[in-house]
């Protein structure tokens, strides 16, 4: 009987072999964790400034990272990035169809919306956001992500990203984190065995990433250290570290406990060196993992800010309470001075009220504060091009309509490249999610349905793995919902200006003009063909694409409009029969465009010799021309 995973490292762990693996772990997690301990400190600092709480109790804060880091993730967030997949060879349309379509289906059981907003927020706030993408959930039948949190996260210091360039140089050598899970929580998951999962025990681990930064983040909302709510019993959290590192020249995922002393389950090996994390930037560094950050951009302006603030409010609040010089020979009781409603004060004989007491004129704020508050708030928004006007708030009143709308036009460009970045991870993160398809849709046994929602009714369709998986993988492409609304209103105003024109000649397409224009004004082209039905030469053109596909030739009847057949022929598999026949239909439009012209010829010979013996009229016909390729499809 084959062993089992558990038994296997059982008996391994008992002749030592993981133990050179274990050892190598733990030089790791050391050489990453005091690199980046300082890091994260600066972090958790940051934190405190970004939720107001990086000040004194009477002081106030300002909320500069916070509004400019939301500014931001409200322009990407609200421009979803759109997937599509495209076959790269001949047969492989209907898959590349399917797999978009399951894409958009998918999109929400993986609950993307909620992913991608941690994503962003991760990639605003500390530079990368990192998105863990190996697990399929054979309930659901659906690859799920995860977003790791950067402060728990520990990497190789040389490494610039995670997979490296296209030469794999510069790729993560070993990378981990640590997470906290109860034993009912290992037991619940079906990965470990209940063995294992006995001799899990918690230690104390003063070098412990997770904890360190729990602590700092719970200081930061004014709550105390983890080590005061930590409990015994069935809900006791243990520490687990997840890791992945390069072991006798293979990459391998490792899970340990007990101060990475125990192996939780058999090391599972990659099939390349490539780890299935997928980083996200905005701000991108050529040649450097550490991107900047929003609050690398801010933490100093707002620091300057809040000081010039609260210097500001002390100034205001002392000139609420007025400081008087009075004249101690000219006011006869000093107890007079003591504030009373309608009270009389004596002053000695001969002295003036203005010469007996005065009030001292406290400092104004002058013009250089408004202006380096000015020059503050102007740096920030040049540098995360986030100008009042995108913030929701009124821009500079001095400002022309035309001034304003460069502004929010310099803005969007400088979003647009963002965005462009953001599909690079994007692109990944699909390819990632077809590759766990390819390898967990197991052939002739599993099958997941979809539901496809139409602009009349919903739809459901029964998906295999051929029906997914294509011969050769599909290329990924990611469209900027925003950019391609643009496109799109630049193609409509094209379209209407050049419409009216096209439709004055003689043998314009006006089906196919009449459903673009629809399209290009937005509508579902499943609104579009309900408005206006599909022709029966169409239907049967749509009929021979799947008789020409198969390799299968195809007769061209004489009555077939050739235009439209054409057209829809351009959608089959290219081929000698597709060529031929459209071939076919070119000659069976030459041939009844002379045939047309020839009647028409005939019409005016007649109509000019109107008094012409019928007999000799008739007696020698015009002979139509014949096509120079058989109508029947053969060439």
């Amino acid at each position: 009987m084959p062993k089992t995973e558990i038994e296997k490292i059982e008996e391994m762990s008992e002749k030592d072999e993981f133990k050179s693996l274990t050892e190598q772990i733990k030089a790791e997690y050391k050489v990453a964790s005091d690199m980046l301990q300082t890091k994260f400190s600066m972090w958790s600092r940051r934190l405190k400034m970004y939720n107001n709480q990086m000040r004194e109790d009477t002081a106030i804060g300002d909320p500069l990272i916070f509004t400019i880091l939301n500014t931001v993730l409200a322009n990407l967030y609200d421009n979803r990035l759109m997937v599509k997949f495209e076959p790269r060879e001949n047969g492989d349309n209907d898959t590349a169809d399917n797999l978009t379509r399951l894409a958009r289906y998918d999109y929400e059981l993986m609950e993307k919306d909620m992913v991608d907003y941690d994503w962003d927020w991760d990639t605003l706030f500390f530079g990368k956001g990192l998105l863990l993408f190996n697990y399929f959930d054979r309930e659901q039948m659906t690859p799920l992500p995860m977003v790791i949190d950067p402060t728990t996260f520990l990497r190789d210091p040389r490494a610039y990203s995670i997979n490296g360039n296209v030469f794999g140089m510069n790729r993560t050598r070993f990378c981990g984190w640590e997470v906290e899970m109860t034993k009912t929580e290992l037991r619940n998951s079906g990965l470990y065995k209940d063995s294992v999962i006995d001799e899990i025990k918690e230690k104390n681990n003063d070098g412990s990433v997770i904890d360190k930064n729990r602590d700092e983040r719970n200081i930061s909302k004014g709550m105390n250290t983890k080590s005061s709510w930590d409990m015994d019993g069935e809900n006791k959290e243990l520490k687990i570290v997840k890791w992945f590192t390069v072991w006798k020249g293979r990459r391998v995922f490792v899970e340990l406990a007990n101060n990475m002393k125990l192996i939780l389950r058999q090391p599972l090996e990659m099939k390349t060196l490539d780890i299935p994390i997928v980083e996200r930037s905005i701000f991108r560094m050529s040649h450097d993992w550490d991107n900047t950050s929003i609050p690398d951009l801010l933490e100093d302006k707002q620091k300057a800010k809040g000081l010039l603030l609260n210097l500001s409010l002390e100034n205001a609040k002392s000139g609420l309470h007025t400081r008087y010089a009075y004249n101690k020979d000219a006011i006869v009781n000093k107890n007079d001075l003591n504030y009373q409603q309608d009270k009389h004060i004596a002053i000695k004989t001969g002295v003036a009220p203005s010469q007996a007491i005065m009030p001292i004129q406290h400092a104004q704020i002058s013009q250089e504060v408004s202006w380096v508050m000015s020059v503050i708030e102007n740096d920030a928004e040049r540098a995360t091009a986030s100008p009042a006007q995108t913030q929701g708030v009124g821009g500079d009143a001095g400002r022309t309509a035309t001034e304003l709308a460069q502004v929010s036009g310099g803005a969007t460009v400088r979003n647009s490249l963002h965005a462009k970045l953001f599909q690079w991870s994007e692109k990944r993160f699909w390819q990632q999610w077809y590759r766990l398809y390819k390898e967990h849709f197991n052939k002739d046994i599993d099958k997941k349905v979809i539901r496809l929602t139409g602009a009349t009714s919903n739809q459901w369709r029964e998906l295999a793995r051929d029906n997914i998986v294509a011969k050769i993988d599909p290329d990924v492409t990611i469209e900027s919902d925003l950019l391609a609304e643009s496109k799109r209103q630049r193609a409509m105003q094209a379209m209407t200006n050049y419409i009216n024109i096209a439709l004055t000649y003689p043998n314009a397409n006006k089906l196919y003009t009449i459903r673009e224009y629809g399209r290009l004004s937005g509508l579902d082209m499943e609104v579009v063909d309900a408005m206006i039905p599909p022709t029966i030469d169409e239907i049967e053109a749509n009929k021979e694409n799947l008789e020409l596909n198969k390799g299968n030739r195809v007769d061209v009847e004489p009555d077939d409009d050739d235009v439209i057949h054409k057209e829809i022929h351009a959608k089959a598999n290219q081929g000698k029969f597709r060529d031929a026949h459209m071939a076919a239909h070119d000659a069976n439009e030459l041939y009844k465009r002379e045939k047309q012209m020839a009647m028409q010829s005939g019409a005016q010979a007649s109509q000019a010799v109107p008094n012409m013996d019928a007999t000799m009229r008739t007696s020698q016909p015009v002979q139509p021309l014949q096509p120079t390729l058989n109508v029947k499809g053969q060439v």
